[in-house]
């Protein structure tokens, strides 16, 4: 699609785009509870891939926000050889 690709080639064309997406959210701010409520299929089949997607995630992989034990600094994240994340 040729909008795509000019939102890559062009900062302004894409700094356009967004302003005009967020106006048309603020001017809707109904839309999606609207949209929701009257596509219950949506809703469900959004559930049953988040569920999906829940089982799929490794928790233990994961890196948190929990850093209440670490000192104050800089800390850079790496994978692990085997792909896991660090």
């Amino acid at each position: 699609m040729w909008q795509v690709a000019r939102r890559l080639s062009d900062p302004d064309y894409l700094k356009n785009q967004a302003d005009a997406q967020s106006a048309w959210a603020r001017r809707n701010p109904d839309y999606w509870k609207a949209y929701r409520e009257s596509h219950e299929d949506y809703v469900e089949r959004n559930r049953d891939q988040q569920r999906v997607r829940n089982a799929r995630r490794n928790r233990h992989a994961m890196a948190t926000m929990t850093v209440a034990d670490l000192p104050q600094g800089l800390y850079e994240l790496r994978p692990i050889q085997n792909g896991v994340v660090a």
